[in-house]
């Protein structure tokens, strides 16, 4: 792994965890993306000052019915909600630059990408100088918190602001830190900590007074995102996935998983006497690329995300690394959250956002390295941020995390927190392809379309 969270912390009875602070989650209204619908991404809101994990309120009435309006235009392009959707590619970028060019907006049918709930083929189709992709699709409704769901699924609707991030910043991830968030505390704060514990212990103090203290000691940690920009909404998935993970580990938020209980409880009910400093980070996790044999029909598959786990070191300074080693209770945590990942986005939506991004990650590198553009002659130079220009929305960028701490009772040693992180390797999923022969039907199904349509079923 290149970056992931940095945390630690080592007292007695103590667990510790990071909250993420940041200038706010709203978007700034957009004119070609129709306006600023609320705050919410996967049923986390942040309010007006940029604090995270605040009580949901209902959107404006008058804003959920714009809201209601715009996802409505997508639905009317479907008589039947069943089956794969097929998306073209070039159609939206078509439709993209259009709205560019005559400073419009840009339907909802474009930016709900059809109503896709996922991606699970990529079809060249060269009769038409199309990529067309391929998914579950839905009728799509808004909660009253601004949430755009699937009626049947609830999964959360695909946006075209996060497939053309994840096209454009393809090359970021095989180039310097890669794509990534993690949160980390800096040196100072590390040495405070360490001290403010070590003299609590000395004395027997170790107590709910010593919450209080420990927060302000940490003081704020830095929010460090990589390969793609800060202020989009793929950038502030990855960082509210990783906060809603640590809140879940923790027990700071209740799991929505009975086979998914807290790293805290596990760790109280246990008899390790060892100190520890685990951190848990997501990572991709898909099958092999699946191939038809005359490269037209891409496959991809399984749960998207897995969660790995290691300790860190820190020493004397406060300087953290990696020990290469991972607690058998944190390996056990992170091994139940992969096992169950495919019900966990079915009970919280950060996460099935989470695997969205992924998958607008793996899709985007399976372009470039398969060279599919080529192949196929399609033209998204909009798309790919080389042809009209689009006025993104520009989310704000999260920044710091100020510190939350929780004590856990238990006399028998010393107790740890849990930290995280989020890595994107795209180019590790596309450099494993496999020739599948019973793909080339699906080539034949794909096919059948006039060439005209955004999007069809």
């Amino acid at each position: 792994m290149h970056q992931t969270f940095r945390g630690w912390i080592r007292s007695l009875g103590i667990i510790v965890a990071a909250m993420l602070l940041v200038t706010s989650l709203v978007p700034n209204a957009q004119a070609q993306f129709g306006g600023n619908f609320g705050s919410v991404v996967g049923g986390v809101r942040v309010d007006a000052s940029g604090v995270l994990g605040m009580p949901l309120e209902q959107l404006d009435p008058a804003v959920q019915a714009r809201l209601a309006t715009v996802v409505s235009e997508n639905n009317r392009l479907f008589t039947d909600h069943n089956g794969l959707r097929k998306l073209s590619l070039r159609q939206l970028n078509e439709v993209v630059a259009n709205a560019a060019k005559d400073k419009g907006t840009i339907p909802g049918e474009a930016r709900f990408l059809g109503g896709l709930v996922r991606i699970e083929y990529v079809y060249v189709d060269q009769d038409r100088n199309d990529l067309i992709l391929v998914g579950k699709g839905d009728a799509l409704v808004a909660d009253a918190n601004g949430n755009v769901v699937g009626q049947n699924t609830g999964l959360p609707a695909l946006h075209l602001e996060d497939l053309m991030t994840a096209l454009r910043t393809v090359d970021q991830a095989t180039t310097g830190a890669g794509i990534s968030v993690s949160i980390e505390p800096n040196e100072e704060s590390r040495v405070a900590f360490r001290e403010l514990t070590a003299a609590a212990e000395r004395n027997r103090q170790v107590n709910s007074n010593l919450v209080g203290q420990l927060e302000q000691a940490m003081g704020p940690q830095n929010v460090i995102l990589t390969g793609v920009p800060a202020d989009s909404r793929f950038a502030n998935v990855l960082a509210l996935a990783d906060y809603r993970m640590k809140r879940i580990s923790m027990g700071l938020d209740e799991s929505p998983l009975k086979e998914l209980p807290s790293f805290v409880s596990m760790l109280s009910r246990s008899n390790s006497l060892k100190s520890l400093t685990p951190r848990f980070w997501m990572e991709m996790n898909y099958n092999p690329v699946r191939r038809s044999e005359d490269g037209k029909v891409f496959q991809l598959s399984g749960d998207g995300v897995k969660t790995l786990t290691e300790n860190d070191f820190i020493d004397k300074q406060g300087k953290s690394a990696a020990s290469g080693k991972r607690d058998a209770i944190a390996a056990k945590w992170a091994a139940n959250m992969t096992e169950h990942y495919g019900d966990l986005i079915n009970k919280d939506q950060i996460f099935a956002e989470l695997r969205n991004m992924f998958d607008f990650s793996v899709v985007a590198a399976l372009i470039e390295k398969e060279g599919l553009l080529a192949a196929s002659g399609a033209e998204i130079n909009t798309l790919l941020g080389t042809g009209e220009s689009v006025e993104m929305p520009k989310w704000n960028v999260p920044t710091q995390v100020p510190t939350s701490a929780s004590l856990i009772s238990n006399s028998r040693g010393t107790m740890v927190t849990a930290s995280g992180g989020v890595q994107l390797d795209p180019w590790s999923v596309v450099s494993r392809v496999e020739v599948d022969a019973d793909l080339a039907k699906f080539g034949s199904e794909f096919a059948k379309h006039d060439g005209t349509k955004l999007a069809w079923n």
